[in-house]
């Protein structure tokens, strides 16, 4: 029996993500934009994890979008897959969140919260064995923060018993677009820290380098980055749509993987190859190239940016390749990575490596600037370098928080004075959990 998944998108980003996701999911599964399938069905695929067929046999994505800016709804009828979304499924306010998660969270309970909560009744009253949640969101935004935190909460009250999985945007640390994003995105991690089963965290940063540099696009837009996180996110789902050799994965099993013990749900995703179209047809790289180039600092959508790489360690780690490569391939390309010390495990954790391998390769889509291998390989990493990494989120937040810098746009907007102080405190508390599994 299928066990369905609810994919949510919230706030501009965060929709805009979820397009690109469902673009990369069309594809893959041979969906034309109209819903209508242009393929017979692969033997090993399951479509219905994540879209609706209808009576008349089109394909519909099973998603919620939301955001306080009423434009978003504009967007989404503009949009190429206006077909498949349909209108009943996109809650819109009247305001935008002003960059502000106290606003954004107490505008979602008090203008979305009924209808949100109705159209998710909806959508989970037709499936069958509804699995868990994909939630869609940045991290710096008003509404993609305090929204998000307000959805959080209402799926813990009403589905407490099925998973929730993010990919989040986190800010931009090198260039901030509003004062407000550290507390927004210390706000955020608090949040998750009790509500996801797992996050997926990407920055702007670490995808525009990789724009730059691998796919020699001089200005990358908005849509450039956000194409690189849909083809993360279907990678990562591709083990909920496909059966693998080990018969396929749910949502509780990529948890049971990859997090060792609460608070350490943080997960970062590597890419490879990412080239352009030019350079994978002069010389489309091996199984061992695209499992060396994998664990490279420039292959993830984060910029972690650790200070003494050497002392960070692998807690848990999945390697998802995908297309016709052979299992002694990999075991192969794993050995010959493994007599060079890598992976670097933490002892005494039940996480360690797995590598699993998904016959259907990757889709290209229209606009991509990332070539479309063959092969390809995704590496899915619990590390401790995310000590490294919300450290720099509390750089930010915590001098200003000390000094009470915009402190008061957040209660003004309803937040209780000792908030700022608990979300700090939660930030603190994930970045030892991290710290503490370090080398000593």
């Amino acid at each position: 029996m299928t066990r369905e998944i609810i994919t949510i998108a919230v706030g501009g980003a965060g929709c805009r993500m979820a397009l690109e996701f469902w673009r990369r999911l069309m594809a893959e599964h041979g969906i034309a934009a109209n819903g209508r399938s242009m393929r017979s069905s692969r033997a090993d695929e399951r479509p219905r994890t994540f879209f609706v067929e209808t009576r008349a046999g089109q394909y519909a994505p099973r998603a919620l979008f939301v955001d306080l800016d009423p434009d978003t709804a504009d967007e989404l009828r503009a949009h190429e897959l206006r077909q498949v979304l349909p209108p009943e499924f996109v809650v819109v306010g009247e305001a935008d969140a002003a960059s502000n998660f106290a606003r954004g969270r107490d505008l979602g309970r008090e203008a979305l919260d009924d209808r949100v909560r109705d159209r998710l009744r909806k959508l989970v009253d037709s499936t069958q064995n509804l699995q868990g949640f994909v939630l869609f969101h940045a991290a710096g935004g008003g509404t993609g923060s305090g929204v998000a935190a307000a959805l959080l909460d209402r799926l813990a009250a009403d589905y407490r018993k099925k998973s929730v999985v993010t990919f989040t945007l986190m800010p931009s640390l090198a260039l901030q677009r509003a004062a407000t994003e550290p507390y927004n995105a210390m706000f955020t991690l608090s949040a998750l820290r009790t509500r996801s089963a797992l996050s997926f965290v990407f920055d702007n940063d670490a995808l525009y380098a990789m724009c730059q540099r691998s796919l020699a696009v001089k200005d990358p837009s908005l849509a450039d980055l956000n194409r690189l996180i849909g083809q993360a996110a279907a990678d990562v789902t591709a083990l909920l749509r496909f059966v693998d050799a080990e018969g396929g994965a749910d949502l509780n099993t990529l948890q049971t993987s990859l997090v060792c013990a609460p608070g350490r749900q943080f997960i970062t995703l590597s890419l490879a190859p990412v080239e352009t179209a030019a350079k994978l047809g002069a010389r489309p790289p091996d199984v061992s190239t695209i499992s060396d180039r994998v664990r490279a600092p420039e292959a993830c959508l984060a910029a972690l940016d650790a200070g003494d790489p050497s002392a960070e360690k692998i807690i848990a780690a999945i390697l998802i390749y995908r297309g016709k490569i052979a299992a002694k391939e990999i075991n192969a390309s794993l050995a010959r990575l493994k007599a060079r010390g890598w992976p670097s495990l933490v002892e005494g954790v039940a996480g360690g490596l797995k590598a699993l391998q998904i016959d259907a390769p990757t889709a290209s889509i229209a606009g991509d600037a990332r070539g479309a291998a063959k092969r390809t390989v995704t590496l899915l990493a619990a590390t401790t370098a995310m000590a490294s990494y919300l450290e720099r989120v509390d750089h930010s937040a915590g001098p200003m928080l000390a000094g009470q810098a915009f402190a008061h746009w957040f209660t003004d907007a309803g937040a209780e004075a000792g908030e700022l102080l608990a979300a700090r405190t939660d930030l603190v508390d994930l970045i030892d959990a991290y710290a503490s599994m370090r080398a000593p």
